[in-house]
This record gives C-alpha cells, sequence and structure tokens, in this order.
C-alpha cells in the first residue's frame, strides 16, 4: 500500500468516524463514477482502496473534496500529488493541473494552458476547465445582455418619461420667460420713465444749486459789508461812549463848581439876610440835585444820551 492510498482511507476513516461502513457511505456521497451503476461504482472504489489496490487520482481528488473543507482543498492535493510524483518515479497525477509540492519544495506550478499538460487527462481536463470557463462567461455575458436588455427597457421608459416632463417643463418654461420678459420690458419702461423724471429733477437741481451758489456768494458779499457796516458803527459807538463820558465828567465837574459857588453865595445871603432865607442845609440839598430833564441818572451804569455839539 503506498502513501497516497494509505492517507486516502484515514481521510475516508476519519471523515466516517470509523472503519465500517466508511467506503459505503464515501461512495453514496462522492458519486465516484456517474457513469456506472451504484454496484459497479462501489466495487471499483472498494478495488482501489484495498491495501493491494492501485487507487486512481480521480478517487483521491473525490475523497479530499468530500472529506475536507473547501479551504484546505488545495494544499491537501498539493502534498498529495507531491507524495504521487515521489512513489510513482517523477509522474504528475494524470487529470491534476494543480501545483505539485514534495517535502515543501514546489515541483511543478499549476498549468494554466491545455498546451503544457504533460498528458491527455491533464490536457482534457484544462481543456474541460477552459470549456467551463467559457461557457461561465458565455453565461455571465447572456445573464449580463438580459440584465442589459432589461436595464435598457427601463431607461428607453425612464427617457420617455423625461422627455415628457422635458417637454412640459419647457412649456412651463416657455410660458415662465414669456411673462418674465414682459414684466422686465414694462419694468424697462417704468424705469426709462423713472430716470427721465429723474434727470429733469437733477436739471432742475443742478440749476437751483447754481441760483443757490450765487445767492450764497451774493449774501456772503453783503455779510461781508454789514460786517464792515458794524464795524464802523461800533468804532462810531465807542467813540460816542467816549465822547458822552468826556462830556459827562465835564458837566459832573461843572456841577460840582457850580454847587460851590452856590453854596458861597447861600453863605454871603445868610449874613446878608439871616431870617428871611431857609436853612442852609436845606438849600444846599436842593442845588446838589443835578438837573436831569430825561432821568438819566438813577439808571444804573446806563451813559446819558451824548451831548450834540
Amino acid at each position: 500500500m503506498d502513501e497516497v492510498q494509505h492517507l486516502t482511507r484515514e481521510l475516508i476513516f476519519q471523515w466516517h468516524g470509523g472503519k465500517r461502513g466508511a467506503f459505503k457511505a464515501f461512495c453514496d456521497k462522492a458519486e465516484v463514477d456517474a457513469t456506472l451503476p451504484d454496484d459497479d461504482s462501489y466495487r471499483r472504489a472498494l478495488d482501489e482502496l484495498r491495501p493491494n489496490g492501485r487507487i486512481s487520482w480521480r478517487l483521491v481528488h473525490r475523497a479530499v473534496v468530500v472529506c475536507l473543507p473547501a479551504d484546505r482543498h488545495d494544499a491537501t492535493l498539493e502534498n498529495l500529488a507531491g507524495l504521487w510524483w515521489r512513489d510513482r518515479g517523477g509522474s504528475p497525477p494524470p487529470g491534476y493541473c494543480g501545483r505539485i509540492v514534495v517535502d515543501g519544495n514546489v515541483i511543478r506550478d499549476e498549468l494554466l494552458s491545455s498546451g503544457d499538460a504533460p498528458d491527455d487527462q491533464s490536457r482534457i481536463a484544462l481543456l474541460e476547465r477552459e470549456r467551463d470557463l467559457a461557457q461561465q462567461q458565455l453565461a455571465d455575458h447572456r445573464q449580463q445582455i438580459i440584465e442589459l436588455r432589461h436595464e435598457t427597457d427601463a431607461l428607453q421608459k425612464k427617457l420617455a418619461e423625461f422627455r415628457q416632463e422635458a417637454e412640459t417643463s419647457q412649456r412651463v418654461f416657455l410660458r415662465h420667460v414669456e411673462t418674465v420678459t414682459e414684466r422686465l420690458e414694462q419694468d424697462a419702461a417704468e424705469r426709462r420713465a423713472e430716470g427721465d423724471r429723474i434727470d429733469s429733477r437733477i436739471t432742475m437741481l443742478l440749476d437751483e444749486n447754481e441760483d443757490l451758489l450765487r445767492r450764497r456768494e451774493t449774501l456772503v458779499q453783503e455779510r461781508d459789508e454789514a460786517e464792515a457796516r458794524a464795524s464802523l458803527h461800533l468804532r462810531q459807538l465807542s467813540e460816542l461812549r467816549e465822547q458822552a463820558e468826556n462830556e459827562r465828567r465835564g458837566l459832573l465837574e461843572t456841577i460840582g463848581l457850580l454847587e460851590g459857588r452856590i453854596r458861597v453865595l447861600n453863605q454871603e445871603l445868610d449874613r446878608v439876610h439871616p431870617f428871611d432865607r431857609p436853612t442852609a442845609a436845606a438849600d444846599t440839598n436842593e442845588l446838589r440835585r443835578p438837573v436831569d430833564p430825561d432821568h438819566w441818572l438813577g439808571k444804573g451804569d446806563a451813559a446819558p444820551p451824548p451831548v450834540l455839539r
């Protein structure tokens, strides 16, 4: 019993959970050869798995696929192919297109083209894989075509809806444009009329401004003349006040002299007629009162009227 056959048997036993009935359960599950009747397929598998039997790579491949999870298929087949290679003098498993690994070393990479196949079974397997791939791609393309047709029909329907909506929107937009255009033309006419009124108003205001400027120049000139006259009048008033003050002082001095003269006269009269005259004090007070027919005296600091000469 070579190592490949031994490992395959152990793989089936582990999968089934024991040796009793393991091969029968495996054959029922694996469908080792669908071209043969069930009994013949079972007998053929037993012939390959018995200690002195010659196991086929097809049975090894089915055992790995049935008994192990999918994520362990490639690595297990690579190692079993390496044992097959070593035990059979460097001959690769017939129909196997994957890598061959012996003691961790890659003896052969995965076959990608039928031209690289070393045997007819591998070439057939590669051609079948290429055929299956092409059929799968064809089926995918057909499915894509069907989906694209559905999408095209939906898009054409949607396009018709969009076209109808666009035509409706276009009609609404054109009506809106016409309405807006009429409104804009009306607004433009109103703006032009308003502009004409504003221009007229501006012209009138400019004329008024020129009149005001001329009036201001006249008023400035009149103000300057009035200020000059006021300055002259102030100087004249100051001179008149100074003159009145001088005359008042002169009058006061004259009154003082007259009062002194009257006192002297009163004294002389008293000596001449002592019993016919009023008292000197009364006469003196009456005589001291200045003559003020216009009542300027007693009005505070107001200056008396000027004396015209």
